[in-house]
């Protein structure tokens, strides 16, 4: 009888990008202990996955180090993806016991597919950290189904002063609209009502049935996963630049532009200011811990034959071109060699300000004229000003001097001549952009594409 065990990562700390949160003391004693009734309940894992991310990997490690695994491995899809993707990993399982560590809401959503009516209360709401769901079949690995599963569930007693033990509240509407029936006697609606949720969604499929459409709750969830997600990665793209700066030309802001401006563009972003500090302590070798980060700039072309620079800062070059070659080669694009490309753009200072009372396009222009600015354009809700790269540092001084609030002054690449998509190039190479920004490496992104407002004014609708 093969077991599988669903495990949510033990307590992490905030304030840091998300995929790098690591785990706090109390969460590193909770894995320990989680590990330990593993290896006691289960023995050792023939398979073992985890998601990439820190607090992820830091429980998996603790586990494997009681419980061992004959093979293991970390999986983006898993911080990525969903509780459908989950159950089709665990399908490809061999052996007898299968362990995956992930992340909520997933991890629960996944234990209440895979179990019986009766077991699923405990995945019903959510679970707290250091949970592992483990649950039982008869059968082959692919065999798997939706209610097939006997479910017992381990709970890792949380310290004095934090989380109490037992189910966490997780609020999982679960909305009636007479459009569909629940195949199965639904957890919230016991008389069977008319369901559409993702759960009723999955197990029709299983069926052969098709059922489309979200409720409010799902898409408003996936909609904040993806806001975070990019909160976080941004984060981590600022606070990398700030530690390359400082490591280039020193910790003090003062004597150090490209600092100064890589700090006031994490503040704008609202990246707290203790990130900030260990940042500029690391790059300027006051703390340990920086990396040694090398700039790699890759060239290729997406759908449509948009050109594209994708640039790097990294610490594993084999891992960044991996990464920048599976996005293009997978979404309809391709590397090119070096020079096919970057004739077609030139670097550019650019200082964006905000739209504000008072702020137009003639008082910018006033403002910086005699600075070396070019050109001001005006965006909607901002303004854009381009000069010579060598003139951003004294554009942004004189809107310092002038009262006028910016958001970012540093160099870009722009391009020279510019290709004008629709609406469907416009979403695949949208999705090509996405996919790349993914990549913990990649830092900066340029394109010559061009839209109207027509297509942007579609593009803001479907989002």
């Amino acid at each position: 009888m093969p077991t599988l065990v669903l495990v949510r990562h033990a307590q992490a700390a905030y304030n840091y990008p998300d995929r790098s949160r690591p785990l706090t003391d109390a969460g590193r004693d909770q894995a320990a202990r989680l590990g330990a009734t593993l290896a006691s309940e289960i023995g050792a894992f023939d398979v073992a996955v985890s998601s990439d991310a820190q607090r992820a990997r830091e429980t998996f490690a603790a586990i494997l180090t009681r419980a061992g695994a004959d093979e293991a491995w970390h999986d983006r899809s898993i911080y990525d993806g969903d509780e459908e993707e989950i159950i089709e990993l665990a399908c490809t399982f061999t052996g007898e016991a299968g362990l995956i560590v992930g992340h909520e809401p997933v991890i629960s959503y996944a234990g209440y597919i895979l179990a019986r009516q009766e077991d699923r209360g405990a995945a019903d709401r959510g679970v707290p950290t250091a949970t592992a769901l483990v649950l039982s079949f008869d059968g082959a690995w692919e065999d798997l189904a939706p209610g097939t599963c006997a479910m017992r569930v381990f709970y890792t007693a949380h310290p004095i002063g934090g989380t109490p033990p037992g189910r966490r509240p997780r609020p999982r509407p679960r909305s009636c609209d007479g459009v569909y029936v629940c195949p199965r006697e639904c957890h919230t609606h016991r008389q069977g009502a008319p369901q559409r949720d993702r759960m009723c969604r999955y197990l029709s499929t299983q069926q052969g049935e098709v059922m489309s459409g979200h409720s409010k709750w799902a898409t408003t969830k996936h909609k904040k996963a993806a806001i975070d997600a990019k909160r976080g990665k941004l984060f981590a793209r600022l606070i990398k630049n700030i530690e390359v700066a400082a490591r280039t030309g020193g910790g003090d802001p003062a004597g150090n532009p490209t600092l100064y401006d890589a700090i006031q563009k994490a503040k704008k972003n609202s990246v707290p200011a203790d990130n900030i500090d260990r940042a500029v302590k690391r790059g300027s070798g006051a703390e340990a811990g920086g990396a040694n980060y090398e700039t790699i700039m890759y060239e290729g072309y997406g759908p449509n034959g948009v050109a594209f620079l994708v640039e790097c800062l990294t610490d594993n070059r084999n891992r960044a071109a991996s990464d920048v070659r599976l996005g293009f080669t997978r979404h309809g694009g391709s590397l090119a060699d070096p020079g096919s490309v970057s004739y077609l753009f030139s670097r550019r200072g650019v200082v964006e300000v905000p739209a504000a009372d008072g702020v137009d396009e003639e008082s910018i222009m006033m403002a910086v004229l005699d600075a070396g600015a070019e050109d001001v354009e005006d965006a909607g809700e901002l303004f854009v000003i381009e000069s010579d790269p060598k003139d951003v540092v004294a554009v942004r001084t004189a809107l310092q001097e002038a009262g006028i609030d910016y958001d970012s002054a540093e160099v870009q690449f722009v391009a020279s001549t510019e290709v004008e998509l629709d609406l469907e190039g416009a979403l695949k190479v949208n999705k090509l952009i996405d996919v790349l920004e993914d990549s913990d490496d990649v830092q900066n992104i340029y394109t010559n594409m061009s839209l109207s407002d027509e297509v942007r004014a579609q593009l803001e609708e479907q989002e």
